[in-house]
């Protein structure tokens, strides 16, 4: 297994590693306690409520290119996708357990 460690001790601290052949990167604060964890996921592998909250959403229409699942304490779970509208445009949209959009505000 490959690790590779990054950030400052100001800032906090991140790991990026691969697991079972998952690109993935652990989030950890400047005091060493664990903030996140976030794996890439296939498209395909996305969970049915996840892609049912997409189709619901404004987002709908926009292809996904790229999947992360994201894990937190307290055992939450999000989902991240990268999603490309027909002209092109990238936006980072995040997904909670129940496939409810949470966070669309990032464009690329």
């Amino acid at each position: 297994m490959k690790i590779q460690w990054g950030g400052d001790t100001s800032s906090g601290f991140h790991v990026y590693f691969l697991l079972d052949s998952t690109e993935s990167e652990a989030k950890f604060d400047a005091a060493g306690e664990w903030l996140n964890t976030e794996m890439k996921l296939k498209k395909d592998s996305l969970p049915r409520n996840i892609k049912e909250g997409l189709l619901s959403s404004a987002y709908a229409n926009w292809t996904i290119h790229a999947a992360f699942i994201i894990y937190f304490p307290q055992q939450i779970i999000h989902y991240r996708m990268v999603v490309i509208s027909a002209d092109k445009a990238k936006k980072i949209i995040s997904f909670n357990q129940k496939g409810q959009l949470i966070k669309d505000d990032f464009s690329l």
